[in-house]
């Protein structure tokens, strides 16, 4: 019988029980290794044995952040951003009203009264405006002197006392164009868009007033969201509706103004001898009328349609019409070149005048070309009537040679001439700034009332529009406005949008006398006579009868 051989187990499980130690050790191991292995970077940096628990700042993530909030989870979101400051409220003011109906101050052609506000103005709701202020930059023809500086500054006082602009402040910058850090005089358009372009830039204005009359510098002032007011120049319809909002007129618009040129010529003068021209042979003929039209290159001349229009309606066809067109301001060219293509310009209109056998010359004329003219005339012996606008201001009548004078009539929008005191302008300087006068000279004068209607025209703006001011509704407010319009001594004469941009609606008619003495006490010897006592003529209203008298050397001065 075989018997087995059977095989101690004790190394066996000494050298099992030997592995599983060891097996354990090396996974403990493991475990202790892997959870105290810094990151890759601690190979290359001195502080490798440190762990890196928080990122940096600009390293955290919307879900959490490593070593702080759970991965996943939103973190608290920011506090909500304050509220905006509560508009500012402007406590309640009262105004004093004047007359029946109410209007905001003495002037008849003051708007209506707004005679109390308070609340909120939106704060700056146009360039140039603020809460509290609204920034207008007044320029002047140079020479004016500085009692021009002075009035506009006390017109500021005055406007910003008796009118509501809605917690805000008139803020006027009197300047002369050309005159201190502004460019220099422009005597090309582009000279005026620059002169514009400053105004834009460096003063940041809401409104401007008269740049020389020029449409260059309505303009310029459009393209750059500016609001201008012109104070003595004719401005056209199609120029302001074209750039509406922005370009407003206090004198009738040209195409209204010539054709009341036209109903007077058929009212007063048509089918009738030129009695009124000093040569003997031509005041013994029937009148036959021709146009002469000036502007500057850049200008757009005055259109002849609404002036043949209304001569039409009593058979009057104009014999000669003539548009003079040569480089400089409105009132006067810059060098030499320029007052060579005045001059020539102008001389050949009167010969075209003459050879076409015009009694009466309808002159819608600038200064330049209205004294050129006039001399030329003289010179020639030509002598016809001129029907003139735009002059009733002596200084302008004054620029015509003394022998054409005798035979100068007009048709004019702007308030008739009375003596300084008398004046709306000069009242409110008297209120503000008692002993003061704007009267050195009668260019001064003449320039700060012109101011004045510039700046009734602005403020009477301001205040229909309402607290919200821009362009926009500056132009809403002024057109929507019925303005009570009283009878009055003054014959100023009635005013109103209704849906244009120009202020004045009426006209009176007027003829020259170097005889007679002006109502301005400083203006030299002559003076506009006022036909019909300065009664105010509407547009299609002209009387019948006459209201001219036949010789007007002798007749009864009406300053």
């Amino acid at each position: 019988m075989t018997t087995s051989r059977r095989h101690p187990r004790t190394p066996f499980i000494m050298f099992g029980s030997l592995t599983v130690v060891i097996l354990i050790l090396l996974a403990a191991l493991a475990v202790t290794t892997a959870s105290t292995a810094p990151p890759a970077i601690a190979e290359y940096a001195p502080q490798s044995i440190q762990q890196i628990k928080k990122p940096p700042p600009d390293q955290s993530s919307n879900f959490g952040q490593l070593g702080g909030a759970p991965v996943g989870k939103p973190s608290p979101k920011p506090p909500p951003p304050p509220p905006p400051p509560p508009a500012k409220q402007h406590p309640l003011r009262l105004l004093e009203c004047v007359g029946h109906p109410p209007r905001q101050i003495a002037d008849p052609q003051a708007p209506p009264c707004v005679a109390s506000w308070q609340g909120s103005n939106g704060g700056a709701t146009s360039p140039g405006v603020t809460a509290d202020e609204i920034r207008v930059f007044m320029p002047s023809e140079l020479g004016v002197g500085n009692e021009y500086a002075r009035a506009i500054k006390d017109l500021e006082t005055f406007f910003n006392r008796h009118f509501e602009f809605y917690g805000r402040q008139l803020n006027l910058e009197p300047a002369a164009t050309g005159g201190g850090s502004e460019p220099t005089a422009a005597s090309t358009c582009s000279d005026v868009q620059a002169q514009t372009d400053w105004v834009a830039k460096q003063l940041d204005v809401f409104a401007a007033g008269d740049g020389g009359t020029d449409s260059c510098w309505y303009n310029g002032l459009a393209r750059n969201h500016i609001v201008s007011l012109s104070g003595q120049s004719t401005e056209l319809r199609a120029d302001q509706e074209a750039l509406a909002p922005y370009v407003w007129s206090y004198p009738m618009v040209s195409e209204d103004l010539i054709s009341n040129v036209g109903q007077f010529v058929c009212s007063q003068l048509a089918g009738r001898q030129a009695i009124y021209s000093p040569n003997p042979i031509l005041k013994r003929e029937t009148r036959t009328f021709g146009l002469i039209v000036s502007a500057t290159l850049s200008q757009t001349p005055t259109p002849s349609g609404p002036l043949e229009a209304a001569l039409a309606s009593c058979g009057v066809q104009l014999k000669s019409t003539v548009v003079i067109k040569a480089e400089g301001s409105d009132n006067g060219a810059q060098n030499t070149q320029e007052t060579a293509q005045w001059t020539n310009a102008a001389q050949n209109a009167v010969l075209k005048m003459r050879t076409s056998g015009v009694t009466s010359v309808i002159c819608m004329c600038q200064l330049q070309a209205a004294a050129v003219m006039s001399a030329f005339a003289t010179l020639q012996g030509f002598h016809p009537e001129w029907i003139a606008e735009r002059s009733d201001q002596n200084f302008l009548a004054q620029a015509w040679a003394p022998t054409e004078r005798s035979s100068l009539l007009e048709v004019s929008s702007f308030p008739r001439q009375v003596a300084e005191q008398d004046t709306p302008f000069e009242h409110a300087l008297a209120e503000v700034d008692p002993g003061f006068c704007d009267c050195s000279t009668s260019l001064s004068f003449d320039f700060g009332e012109i101011g004045y209607w510039q700046l009734l025209m602005l403020a009477s703006g301001i205040q229909m529009a309402g607290p919200r001011l821009t362009p926009e509704t500056f132009e809403k407010g002024l057109q929507r406005t019925r303005f009570p319009n009283p009878a009055s001594s003054l014959d100023e004469g009635s005013v109103g949008f209704s849906g244009g941009h120009s202020m004045e609606n009426d006209v009176t008619v007027a003829w020259w006398n170097s005889a007679a003495q002006s109502p301005v006490h400083l203006d030299p010897p002559g003076s506009w006579c006022y036909a019909d006592e300065g009664r105010r003529i509407r547009p299609g209203h002209w009387p019948k009868r006459s209201i001219l008298p036949s010789y007007l050397p002798t007749a009864r001065c009406v300053t």
